[in-house]
């Protein structure tokens, strides 16, 4: 009997198998019938986000005293070799000098698809030199005696600051010596801090991003570069002076220097006053993701333009918005405690250079500098301050603030040498 009912089931068996395979290439075709579909939908319209760059050269404007010169034809023909030599939306770059611009380039589109040009003023995304802008501040706060940039920051904070951070002081947040984490990748959506679209409503609130987190040195004893750390930097801010950041980057700044385009991210900017941030692969482009830097505006969230920027930078060294005697203090590189320069160089929002050394083969200047990106924005601001020249990059293209540095020491160096040897007809000369 257990014979028979064995040949039996191995018969059924057999018979079964195709019906078995046959069942189970249904259920694979129609797995991966699916999949397909959950891959080209999502890559079909990803494709369509896509648009042509315009054909042709792009809308370019030319504007400031020193248009005309000999050092401002120089600088446009750089700005435009450069435009040539790549896909881009836009990009602006103004040179001042001593607080007052001398010569403008606005070139391609603030909004593609109305086809409004770009202008000196346009307010774009400055990423990381709203750091340089935070440090600004501080230093103006400093020297009205509002902050102590050598006061541990729990003394200001009290019971609200995890004990954690209480000995951590401004100028070690300034510098990226204090031990506050940068951003991180994570096991959530978004997968990186940077894609955040969340709003926040105040720097306070921001600081849930990181507070709760364990330092990654002892406060002082090493260089890591966090956008926290200015976050942290802009609360410290606002408790010590009872004002909100975006209050105090409009009374101690945008006032008092008559910036036109400088606010934070999520103001109430006249939309045809704003470019809209771009991607761009090859010729075609498309908006940019959507983020929202309300999450770290005194280390990436601020607005400006390359006039603001330029502006703002070159009237430091004249005594315009701090002393001079507070301007150096704070591009003095800060040492570690072995008594060697931070890697960066890196003093207050600022890093610290010798353009021959940065750049080689360039006649050597000092440099303070500092280049910001974020999503559909790429700047770079570089100040001469022992000649009160500073130059501005900005785009509304996330090319990386890399691809800006070559071409704002370009620009700034025939102004520079007519500058140095006393040429009047440069129109920068004093």
């Amino acid at each position: 009997m257990q014979l028979i009912y064995t040949r039996t089931m191995n018969k059924t068996t057999n018979r079964d198998v195709p019906k078995f395979r046959a069942r189970w290439l249904r259920r694979a075709l129609r797995a991966l019938v699916i999949l397909a579909v959950l891959i080209a939908v999502p890559l079909v319209l990803e494709l369509t986000r896509w648009n042509s760059l315009p054909e042709g050269p792009l809308p370019r404007v030319v504007s400031g005293p020193a248009r005309d010169s000999r050092a401002g034809a120089n600088a446009t023909g750089v700005v435009f070799a450069w435009l040539d030599d790549r896909p881009i939306t836009g990009v602006t770059v103004c040179v001042a000098l001593e607080g007052e611009i001398r010569w403008c380039t606005a070139a391609g589109y603030a909004d593609l698809a109305a086809r409004r040009p770009l202008e000196a003023t346009t307010t774009m995304r400055i990423g990381s030199v709203s750091k340089t802008v935070s440090s600004i501040l501080l230093a103006r706060l400093d020297e009205q005696g509002l902050v102590e940039i050598d006061r541990p920051i729990g003394e200001v904070m009290g019971s609200g600051l995890p004990p954690h951070l209480s000995a951590i002081t401004l100028r070690q947040l300034a510098s990226h010596t204090g031990g506050i984490r940068h951003y991180n990748w994570r096991f959530k959506l978004p997968p990186h801090e940077t894609y955040s679209r969340r709003r926040y409503t105040s720097v306070d609130e921001s600081l849930e991003q990181f507070v709760s987190d364990e330092l990654v040195s002892d406060p002082g004893t090493g260089f890591l570069y966090s956008t926290h750390g200015y976050t942290l930097l802009g609360a410290v801010l606002e408790i010590a002076t009872g004002r909100t950041f975006g209050a105090l980057l409009e009374q101690e700044i945008v006032r008092p220097r008559g910036l036109s385009s400088t606010a934070l991210e999520n103001s109430p900017v006249p939309e045809q006053n704003l470019a809209r941030p771009y991607e761009v692969v090859g010729h075609r482009y498309r908006d940019a993701l959507q983020v929202d830097n309300s999450r770290a505006w005194p280390g990436g969230g601020i607005l400006s333009s390359a006039r603001d920027l330029a502006r703002l930078a070159s009237g430091l060294p004249q005594g315009q918005t701090v002393r001079v005697d507070t301007l150096e203090r704070y591009l003095e590189p800060q040492t570690l405690p072995d008594g060697s320069d931070n890697p960066q160089r890196y003093a207050l929002g600022w890093r610290i250079a010798q353009t021959s050394e940065f750049l080689g083969g360039r006649d050597s200047y000092r440099v303070a500098h500092h280049g910001g990106v974020s999503s559909g924005g790429s700047t770079f601001l570089a100040l001469f301050p022992d000649y009160s020249v500073s130059v501005a990059v900005i785009t509304n293209t996330r090319t990386g603030s890399g691809a800006l540095i070559d071409l704002a020491f370009d620009v700034a160096e025939p102004f520079m040498a007519d500058l140095v040897d006393g040429e009047a007809s440069t129109g920068i000369s004093r």
